[in-house]
């Protein structure tokens, strides 16, 4: 990361932008351009695993949020000790740090895998001009690299990693946190014993709208197409579909209001838990038509992230997205729900591989310590390569 430490003396200089547009006709960003490009349009990758699995035909793949690896110890234990997903093959992990004060500086990625002796492929989205956003800014320390991504690990040989690169729904100059770059999906051969299948740890942008994820989802796939490659594949992430239009905050404000007068109630119980039911319906019509498999894969309806009124942390974070002042009406609404609401937006999607019935989980309630390691919750299926 020696690219980074060398651009890491421009930071304050580089804040002071406004805009993406701005920063990018500024003859110290074409200065600085060939050394962002070398951080951010490559992948890291490491071999850990000290022996081949047992041979087996039945696979666990758990996806993940693991909020950034701050609670990192937290992950350790529950990926090397969970009941359930301490089993897992393949683990799609979004939003891993790299060198990032509020996750103590570490390699996320990499660190996971050395503690539990696995492989693992790790793709940078931005670099972080900020130590981060909500209550991320009152961490102690700097950012070393100031580097954040997804990541996949894997029991099996992992090869040929490669990143697929999506473009930004908000000007990530814009607002209190300032980063380079854009969300990125990791690409990866898991070298089963009979034969590879194509994973990708996909994230998509959280400040988007419907219309938006939905393009994301199409350049994914459109990437892979290009590959020519006709195996099976395994997509797994955190798809932020909230049902929101959240590229602005106006537009946040008529989603929010839009919702209000369908009924708080109703759109919690029918529509937060279902996205692929109405507001998020044309992102998964394309993935049928490209004949990739979510319906069987999923714990359809059951949520994988929650709020809940009062929560300090969630509140700090959530005026990233809207002022304060809304926050009275938020509150307004939540009191019709008892004060709780939660979305459904992890999820897996596949090709050429058949699920095992009743294996489809969220796996919630994940804590070290008594405290919650990620605001989300965890997924799981199982699967055996079709044919």
């Amino acid at each position: 990361m020696e690219g980074v430490k060398k651009i890491h003396g421009f930071f304050p200089e580089l804040r002071r932008f406004r805009s993406t547009k701005k920063l990018e006709r500024s003859p110290l960003y074409q200065e600085l351009k060939p050394l962002i490009s070398s951080v951010l349009d490559r992948c890291e990758a490491g071999a850990f695993a000290e022996k081949l699995p047992d041979k087996k035909n039945i696979f666990r793949a758990v996806t993940w949020n693991i909020e950034r690896g701050m609670v990192f110890d937290g992950v350790v234990e529950i990926l090397e000790k969970h009941p359930e997903i301490a089993a897992g093959d393949i683990f799609f992990l979004p939003e891993a740090d790299m060198g990032m004060a509020r996750s103590q500086n570490r390699d996320v990625a990499r660190d996971l895998a050395k503690a539990l002796k696995m492989n693992y492929s790790f793709s940078p989205c931005y670099i972080n001009l900020d130590k981060g956003n909500g209550v991320e800014i009152d961490v102690e320390g700097q950012n070393e690299w100031g580097i954040h991504g997804n990541a996949i690990l894997s029991r099996w040989p992992l090869k040929n990693p490669r990143l697929v690169r999506l473009k930004n729904c908000k000007d990530k100059m814009r607002g209190k946190e300032k980063r380079l770059g854009s969300q990125s999906g990791v690409v990866v051969d898991v070298m089963l014993p009979n034969g590879p299948l194509r994973v990708v740890c996909i994230h998509l942008d959280a400040h988007s709208s419907q219309p938006q994820r939905y393009h994301q989802i199409r350049a994914i796939l459109g990437f892979l197409e290009k590959e020519k490659f006709n195996g099976p594949t395994l997509i797994g992430g955190d798809w932020n579909t909230s049902t929101y239009h959240a590229n602005h905050v106006f537009f946040v404000f008529f989603s929010f209001w839009r919702k209000v007068l369908m009924g708080v109630k109703r759109v919690c119980e029918k529509h937060y838990p279902y996205p692929e039911r109405y507001f998020e319906k044309k992102l998964f019509q394309y993935l049928e038509k490209k004949n990739f498999d979510y319906k069987n894969f999923n714990a359809l309806g059951v949520p994988t992230i929650h709020y809940q009124m009062g929560d300090i942390r969630k509140n700090k974070n959530l005026r990233d997205w809207i002022p304060q002042f809304f926050q009275p009406f938020v509150d307004w609404a939540m009191k019709k729900v008892e004060g709780k609401a939660s979305l459904k937006v992890d999820w897996f999607a596949a090709k050429h591989l058949t699920p095992i019935k009743e294996s489809q989980r969220v796996i919630a309630n994940l804590t070290h310590n008594g405290e919650p390691i990620s605001d989300h919750d965890a997924i799981m299926v199982d699967f055996k390569i079709s044919g």
